[in-house]
């Protein structure tokens, strides 16, 4: 299969957060273009539509953190299987919106210093 990025994907070496008023999840990957891929805990709210949210990054090993970043979802599946109390996930891809010039800088520092770079 052909692949269609534009810009390189990077894998974080430990787990990141995602945090939102709607959920929490782990960040799979993200690229400098300003996408990011994450599986979030099952939320209603999280759909494909256009209505701007705003996210928080925390690497809590790296200490490093962005925080009040604009997206939009692109893509939102629920993931099959279930956890305890009924509770389920989803993979959502993401687009990073209008971010200020300190939230890029967030950013570009979680990625320079701690991802690799994805073959996948």
């Amino acid at each position: 299969m052909h692949d269609r990025r534009k810009h390189q994907r990077f894998l974080l070496e430990q787990s990141c957060f995602l945090t939102s008023a709607a959920s929490v999840g782990t960040i799979l990957d993200l690229c400098m273009g300003g996408l990011l891929s994450c599986m979030c805990l099952e939320d209603n709210r999280c759909s494909n539509d256009s209505q701007q949210r705003e996210v928080d990054i925390f690497c809590k090993t790296a200490k490093l953190s962005a925080q009040g970043l604009p997206i939009k979802v692109l893509d939102s599946n629920t993931v099959s299987g279930e956890f305890d109390m009924g509770l389920s996930c989803r993979k959502c891809r993401v687009q990073f919106e209008h971010l200020e010039l300190n939230q890029k800088a967030h950013l570009e520092e979680i990625i320079l210093s701690h991802t690799i770079l994805s073959t996948r």
